[in-house]
């Protein structure tokens, strides 16, 4: 029969045909999951440093100069009614993260009642989440481009090898750190701006105390995408694709 003159796919043009027909895009999950969780992680401590950052300065408005520290989700609180009012301004915190104006009501009563307007830690964690975002869709492209389906193929492990040397990648990377740098730039000046003008920012002494470590972390979590991890041998030989 004609069936019996053609040969079997081998195992990686299968996994390519699969892919092609979108089934399965095991390197599209892989490089999701996997390959990027650095970049998760800095997402994750860019909202902690808003979060915290946030939370402080709602609880020195409400109770003082001496409530000012980092009221962290693992922290024992004793008192009751402290712990309370820590739960529901960091509620409030969560819900102010994702909209660029407070209007009476919008979020929880315990961040900044009877202080509407813009909301400062909304516009840093949208804007971060879109930078990062960014980033990320810039590298599925390069996926995308380089043709890779089967997360066990050599291709795909050369475009792994070879992501961090290309234009587009560290263009971004260049981008992330820039942000990153005039994120928290612009955090520290909002400060002084804010100093004694109103108490929706801590002061600038209180800010750099609390989240001098997380700052340094940042810029430098974001300096590591520029950096390249090659393996100890000739990655980018044809035969290894």
């Amino acid at each position: 029969s004609t069936d019996a003159c053609v040969p079997p796919l081998s195992a990686r043009a299968r996994a390519r045909a699969g892919g092609i027909m979108g089934l399965p895009l095991t390197a599209l999950v892989h490089f999701i999951a996997v390959e990027s969780r650095s970049l998760y992680l800095f997402w994750g401590s860019f909202q902690s440093l808003a979060r915290k950052i946030a939370i402080a300065a709602e609880m020195r408005r409400e109770l003082g100069d001496d409530y000012v520290q980092d009221w962290s989700d693992g922290i024992c609180i004793h008192n009751q009614t402290l712990s309370d009012t820590v739960e529901c301004v960091r509620a409030g915190v969560h819900e102010a993260m994702w909209t660029l104006h407070i209007d009476e009501g919008s979020v929880r009563h315990c961040y900044r009642h009877g202080e509407p307007g813009f909301s400062y830690i909304g516009a840093l964690n949208i804007s971060a989440t879109a930078v990062i975002g960014l980033f990320l869709l810039s590298s599925l492209f390069l996926l995308f481009k380089s043709g890779a389906k089967d997360w066990q193929d050599g291709e795909y492990l050369y475009f792994t090898w070879s992501l961090g040397h290309t234009k587009v990648h560290r263009t971004f990377a260049y981008i992330l750190v820039g942000y990153t740098v005039l994120a928290v730039g612009a955090i520290v000046v909002m400060a002084y701006m804010h100093n004694g003008a109103d108490d929706l920012f801590l002061q600038p002494e209180q800010l750099i105390k609390l989240t001098w470590s997380d700052a340094f972390s940042l810029v430098f979590g974001a300096g590591a995408f520029l950096s390249t991890h090659d393996p100890a041998f000739h990655w980018s030989d044809p035969r290894l694709r």
